[in-house]
C-alpha cells in the first residue's frame, strides 16, 4: 500500500496533466462535495457518482471508470472486500482519501493510493497529483504482477522439461545430460518447441505406465 500525507504529494513534480473519466465514491451529497467541484475544475469529468459501496466492479465496468476515487471517513473490512474484487476483477488506478486506516491492512490485501481527505485548504494542483500519482503506483503493481506471473510460467516450463527429462533417464538409462540432448534433438526433429516435446514425452509415458 502507498500511503501518503500533504508532504510527500507536494513534492510530486508534474509538468503535465492529463483528464481522466473518474467515479468518485463520497459518503457525503453529492451537490455539496469539495472534491467534486474541484476535480470537475481541473478538467476531469466525473463518469459517476455514488455513496453506494455495494457492486463496485460493476460501477467501474459500466461506467467505463479510468481512476476510482473513494473518499471515506473510515477504510473498514467492506470497502477493504470490495477494493479488493477490483484490483482483481477490473484493476485501475484506485485513490483514497481516508484518516483512519487499519494497522492489519498490507500490501497483499490492497493496491490503492491512500492520502488525507482533500479539503478547502488544499490547492488543485496537489490533487492531480495525486491522482498521477494513483496512475504511477498503479503501472508499477501492474508491472510487479506480470513479472511475478512470467516467473511463474518458466518456472511451470522449467518443471515440466525436468520431469521429461528424468523419465527418458529412467527408460533409456541415461546421464542427464545425454537425456538432455535426447529431448532437444526429439525438439528438433519434430518441429516442436522443447515443452512440446517434453509433454509428449510425459504423455507416452503416462501411456504406457503399467495400470495399478
Amino acid at each position: 500500500m502507498k500511503r501518503i500525507n500533504n508532504k510527500n504529494v507536494s513534492k510530486v513534480m508534474i509538468k503535465e496533466s492529463a483528464s481522466y473519466s473518474i467515479l468518485l465514491l463520497e459518503d457525503v451529497n453529492f451537490i455539496d462535495s469539495h472534491l467534486k467541484s474541484s476535480l470537475l475544475k481541473n478538467g476531469h469529468s466525473i463518469g459517476h457518482f455514488t455513496t453506494n459501496l455495494n457492486d463496485l466492479v460493476e460501477q467501474v465496468i459500466l461506467h467505463k471508470t479510468q481512476v476510482l476515487i473513494m473518499s471515506i471517513n473510515q477504510l473498514g473490512q467492506k470497502e477493504l472486500s470490495e477494493i479488493a474484487k477490483v484490483n482483481q476483477l477490473s484493476p485501475l488506478p484506485i485513490l483514497i482519501l481516508t484518516q483512519q486506516v487499519p494497522s492489519t491492512v498490507s500490501d497483499s490485501s490492497i493496491k490503492a493510493t491512500i492520502a488525507q481527505p482533500f479539503d478547502d485548504s488544499r490547492d488543485l494542483d496537489e490533487l492531480n497529483n495525486m491522482i498521477l500519482l494513483a496512475w504511477e503506483n498503479f503501472k508499477q503493481w501492474q508491472i510487479s504482477r506480470i513479472e511475478h506471473e512470467e516467473t511463474k510460467a518458466q518456472l511451470a516450463t522449467r518443471k515440466l522439461i525436468d520431469s521429461a527429462r528424468e523419465l527418458i533417464m529412467q527408460q533409456k538409462n541415461l546421464s542427464k545430460q545425454s537425456a538432455e540432448l535426447m529431448l532437444r534433438k526429439m525438439s528438433v526433429d519434430n518441429r516442436q518447441t522443447l515443452v512440446q516435446a517434453a509433454e509428449n514425452v510425459i504423455s507416452v509415458c503416462q501411456l504406457l505406465k503399467p495400470k495399478a
